[in-house]
């Protein structure tokens, strides 16, 4: 569907698949929320296991490596979630920074039918009755190689900016550095002590939150945090803010905003 997308030869065909594309979307979003919810509460946050793990008949083959992700996310710990069927477990894996997923699996290579990926992500096949003797060395090998670390995410930023710097001659040099990508990591910024003008939720289903942000000498900027929509209501007057610099074009008008990353109140002077 994508491919007759980008092929359609008139303004409407396009519009028409397109529709079909983004109903699919918000779909798929919803069956990953939905998974991702069926095992988050099986999880005692008082003892989150080293490798977070589950498969289900009912689970979707096409989304459960979304699902890993968003528990990898959630819980800061390796997840691996499969999709059982006649017998057979297909399953995706999500790694944090600490552990390297791929070889892992390497070293249980005995148990699964085929496996293979690189240090933060991978996909494997596993007959159902191996999948228990699975979960345990991985659980033995991850508890080794991550005893004692405080598993925590981190955030890096390239440069500590301000947002008279933050304007358009900037963005055009960053758009000369694309494409980004594993290799090539967007430049990540930190600007502090923002004050908050007025936040907002946005988004469908008011998870996503909208700032408008003014430095001390009176710049102002639109700051969006996707995902942090439950923090609209309790925010403090000033926050430092850890983002990426990009334009944001709605209804034919464009305006430079920051995705931000995280943030966190201001640090008083």
């Amino acid at each position: 569907m994508a491919f007759d997308l980008l092929m359609a030869e008139t303004l409407a065909e396009a519009r028409a698949i397109a529709v079909q594309l983004n109903d699919q979307n918000r779909q798929r979003q919803t069956l990953t929320r939905e998974m991702q919810e069926r095992i988050s509460v099986r999880i005692d946050t008082d003892d989150i296991p080293m490798v977070i793990t589950a498969y289900d008949t009912a689970f979707n083959m096409g989304v459960v490596g979304l699902a890993a992700s968003r528990l990898t996310d959630q819980f800061y710990r390796p997840a691996i979630v499969g999709a059982l069927d006649g017998g057979m477990i297909r399953a995706s894996c999500r790694s944090i920074p600490e552990f390297h997923i791929n070889a892992a699996l390497d070293t249980c290579a005995d148990l699964m039918e085929r496996h293979g990926g690189h240090a933060m992500a991978a996909g494997l096949t596993i007959r159902q009755e191996n999948w228990d003797e699975l979960v345990r060395r991985l659980r033995v090998i991850a508890a080794e190689q991550l005893d004692g670390m405080d598993l925590k995410p981190t955030r890096k930023a390239d440069l500590e900016i301000s947002l008279n710097y933050l304007q358009e001659p900037l963005l055009d040099q960053l758009t000369e550095m694309e494409p980004f990508g594993e290799a090539n990591p967007e430049p990540v910024f930190i600007v502090r002590g923002l004050k908050i003008l007025s936040a907002r939720k946005m988004g469908k289903e008011r998870n996503h939150l909208k700032l408008m942000l003014q430095s001390d000498d009176q710049i102002a900027i639109e700051g969006v945090a996707f995902g942090r929509g439950d923090c609209c209501e309790d925010l403090p007057e000033r926050i430092d803010v850890l983002g990426t610099l990009e334009m944001n074009t709605f209804n034919h008008i464009s305006t430079l905003q920051l995705r931000l990353i995280d943030f966190q109140a201001a640090e008083e002077a």
